[in-house]
């Protein structure tokens, strides 16, 4: 890596937390105002929704991290998070498909664990690379169906395997406590998790195996999960090395080919707003201390504002459209890449992205972008 990059970036999905904590289901803001729901979020949370998305608010998606955050934050160091308690067993429901139809980069949402740096990997990497994503099923000498992967300590180490069944932690309804999918009863996202949390070190529960505490993977870095999750080299750059946000637009504009990144990317925003920097994170679209997929390239057509596509891993979202440099419209890009015995192959496809739509997916003015990102970096 070009520079040495923190590993403390993590904050929880305040829909899945929300969510967990009522029995409600998933969406359940659609049918209300957005005052209204954030009047829910400020009632459950104590907290006005605003004050949520900066650790230095005492926020309650940050409480339990490793941090960088001052005294009121780490006070909280070593708490069980709310999403721990609601784990009510490990199961393997007979609808559960492994995906349909395929691994999709828009699939992978965020739970209540604070491993956003892990998801929106994920998410980078099926965009780009999907074929890099490879799983060997079997049964291992009880019949029982396994799933292996692959997961490698550094860019161009040997792969450390990794073996997992798709028991999955549920709570008492039998819904998903931790990383979902955005298709029905699709659960790839959910055992590659799993699977990480294994290799990561994560300690058991009840001394099994098969059970890694996926609560206690709390912080980490998106870049590196990417070279975790392929055994690439990584590139790393300070949004401080640009002179301006067109300059890193340039850069980044540098590696697409048809508006889309041509490597798997990543983002990271500051831990909290910095001193005398004029900016401050009081939406769900840019979270301090948060992860982010970089999808491409994009230039407004109305205002001919230079943009970065981002994908929030927290999914789909109340959608506030008073968000400062959040553009809308709809991106087109061109080419789609895929890696098949390690070559990539390059398909001429074009296709369209709606920005308009409350999906997690949105286009950040990148003058503000190097403003509220600490960095970004991919893998190739």
């Amino acid at each position: 890596m070009d520079v040495e990059i923190r590993q403390n970036v993590g904050v929880r999905n305040p829909y899945a937390l929300m969510a967990l904590k009522s029995s409600l289901k998933k969406g359940w803001w659609r049918a209300k105002s957005l005052e209204d729901a954030k009047k829910d979020f400020q009632k459950k949370f104590n907290k006005p929704f605003e004050k949520l998305f900066d650790p230095i608010n005492d926020s309650p998606l940050y409480h339990g991290l490793p941090g960088v955050f001052g005294t009121a934050v780490q006070a909280h160091v070593g708490a069980k998070t709310d999403c721990t308690n609601l784990l009510s067993a490990w199961k393997r429901r007979d609808e559960w498909i492994y995906y349909n139809p395929t691994l999709d980069w828009f699939d992978p949402i965020q739970g209540c664990v604070a491993n956003c740096f892990l998801i929106s990997a994920l998410s980078s990497l099926a965009w780009v690379c999907p074929g890099l994503m490879p799983r060997v099923t079997g049964r291992d000498s009880n019949n029982v169906p396994f799933d292996q992967y692959k997961f490698y300590p550094s860019g161009g180490a040997q792969p450390t395997s990794v073996t997992v069944t798709e028991q999955l932690p549920v709570n008492a309804n039998e819904e998903l406590v931790y990383a979902t999918s955005y298709t029905q009863n699709e659960i790839w996202p959910s055992v590659y998790e799993k699977a990480y949390a294994k290799f990561w070190g994560c300690p058991v529960i009840d001394g099994d195996g098969d059970k890694p505490d996926i609560s206690q993977m709390c912080s980490g870095n998106p870049l590196t999960a990417l070279v975790n999750l392929t055994g690439l080299g990584a590139v790393a750059h300070l949004t401080q090395e640009f002179n301006s946000g067109s300059d890193l637009f340039v850069a980044l504009s540098s590696l697409t080919e048809g508006s889309k990144c041509k490597f798997p990317m990543v983002g990271w925003t500051h831990p909290t707003a910095p001193d005398g920097s004029g900016i401050s994170f009081t939406s769900d679209q840019i979270v301090a201390n948060h992860s982010y997929s970089i999808l491409g390239t994009y230039i407004d057509p109305a205002t001919s504002k230079k943009c970065i596509v981002l994908r929030n891993p927290f999914g789909p979202n109340m959608g506030d459209p008073n968000v400062p440099g959040v553009l809308s419209g709809t991106w087109t890009y061109n080419l789609a890449y895929f890696r098949q015995g390690g070559v990539r192959i390059t398909i001429p496809v074009k296709r369209t992205l709606d920005l308009t739509l409350a999906d997690g997916v949105f286009a950040f003015d990148s003058d503000e972008f190097i403003k509220y990102f600490e960095a970004f970096g991919y893998v190739t």
